[in-house]
């Protein structure tokens, strides 16, 4: 089936997830950690559906990748509670910063990308072994694809710092 071909899964996974960004605003605020829950939960099954569709693993490859997939999704999901702790204090001080608040704020956001960057180096190794090189590069393709649409929609709702 291969990455292009999946374009209708690829339009209903990413459907699926911005269907999830539209919805948090509201959800958001009627309980925060609720959305969060439900909203991680959506975007990490949509995510396993496209990496399935896109990778076309033999029942080898995925006896083998899917357990050490599931350890990188939690351990990403460790980094990506940082990053959403970090907009949850961007927006309750929204407006009202300091300048010293400002640069921590930029220095958490570079420590979580380094270890965000350590994650998927850290797996991108162990798929390696498991799937071989291209699969393995297909699957970070895959990744920073998905990474980029979360991002655009996160940047088009959080105004930029007053």
């Amino acid at each position: 089936m291969g990455i292009v071909n999946s374009n209708t899964l690829w339009k209903t996974s990413l459907a699926a997830l911005a269907l999830t960004l539209a919805i948090a605003p509201a959800a958001v605020a009627q309980n925060v950690d609720d959305a969060i829950k439900l909203g991680r939960s959506l975007l990490e099954t949509g995510r396993q559906a496209v990496a399935a569709a896109s990778l076309e693993l033999s029942e080898a490859e995925s006896a083998e990748f899917w357990p050490a997939y599931r350890e990188y999704q939690s351990a990403i999901a460790r980094v990506d509670d940082r990053f959403v702790d970090l907009i949850r204090d961007y927006a309750e001080s929204y407006g009202s910063f300091t300048d010293q608040q400002a640069k921590s704020m930029a220095l958490d956001h570079f420590a979580i990308e380094k270890d965000r960057l350590k994650v998927r180096k850290k797996y991108f190794k162990k798929f390696r072994k498991m799937v071989g090189e291209k699969k393995a590069v297909r699957f970070l393709q895959v990744e920073n694809k998905m990474d980029a649409i979360m991002r655009f929609a996160l940047a088009e709702e959080i105004p930029l710092m007053r």
